[in-house]
């Protein structure tokens, strides 16, 4: 179940509720639909041949566990096709009439090898990669300590090289500077950034000056990051930020990485 586990192999029980007519109303159509509403989307998963759903994840909707709850969609996890994927739903009550702009910026990071990869997207779904592992405050507070250091720069200096292809694409993908829960670092110790839900091709990227924001200075991040590079303070790299929104170049950003990395 990649990397979920087997059901019935571990402490406490993963359901697999199938068929999807057994889907409980309350997931489908989060977080007040209509029976009307429930059987049009149950009946969208059954031409999509999403048949089952696993009742498993870290958040609880009432009594069933999810993967996850926003205030756009909940994501649960589901078997297609022999492999686990994550589903996002649309919530009813969410000022997003519809998931089709967000499946067209993942879709935009895609190309970029950024985001979980997307296999199918409508108004009320999207069917994604499911990406297992650890959220990016977990992953920092599990590896501590001078035997970690290498691996702790090397995600940091991942996820800024992310967020400048980003910016490159001219899509900016919004809350850039909280990135505890929207990123999961997997077993291959790869960052991934989650939610696209707030992503713009319409406004000015800031990927880049907002995740070395909120890494360094801005968010609970910094103190994990913070002391792995010592010359990333506000002072140092003010000056290269300055001009790295004046032109946002591959230059500008090598000077930005050049500076961070150079204690």
């Amino acid at each position: 179940m990649d990397g979920i586990g087997n059901p019935g192999q571990r402490e406490g029980v993963i359901i697999l509720i199938n068929p999807v007519d057994e889907f409980p109303a309350a997931i489908l159509g989060y977080p007040n639909a209509t029976a009307l509403e429930v059987e049009k989307r149950r009946s969208h998963l059954h031409s999509w041949e999403i048949t089952s759903l696993w009742a498993v994840g870290p958040k609880n909707l009432g009594s069933f566990p999810v993967l996850g709850l926003g205030y756009v969609g909940v994501v649960v996890l589901v078997p297609w096709q022999g492999k686990s994927y994550a589903l996002k739903i649309r919530r009813l009550d969410s000022n997003h009439q519809s998931l089709i702009p967000e499946m067209q910026h993942l879709q935009k990071a895609n190309q970029s090898g950024i985001g979980p990869r997307l296999l199918k997207g409508s108004a009320d779904f999207l069917l994604m990669e499911y990406v297992a592992g650890r959220s990016l405050l977990s992953w920092l507070q599990a590896h501590q300590g001078d035997t970690h250091k290498s691996e702790r720069r090397a995600v940091v200096e991942n996820i800024l090289s992310q967020a400048f292809a980003l910016d490159q694409v001219g899509l900016d993908r919004g809350d850039m500077g909280c990135l505890t829960q929207d990123v999961i670092v997997d077993d291959r110790q790869r960052p991934v950034l989650l939610d696209f839900s707030g992503a713009s091709l319409n406004r000015r990227p800031q990927n880049l000056t907002s995740a070395l924001q909120g890494l360094f200075w801005g968010s609970v991040l910094a103190e994990y990051v913070a002391p792995d590079f010592p010359q990333g303070s506000q002072t140092i790299l003010r000056p290269h930020l300055r001009r790295y929104k004046q032109q946002p170049t591959e230059l500008n950003f090598q000077a930005i990485m050049a500076a961070l990395l150079s204690g």
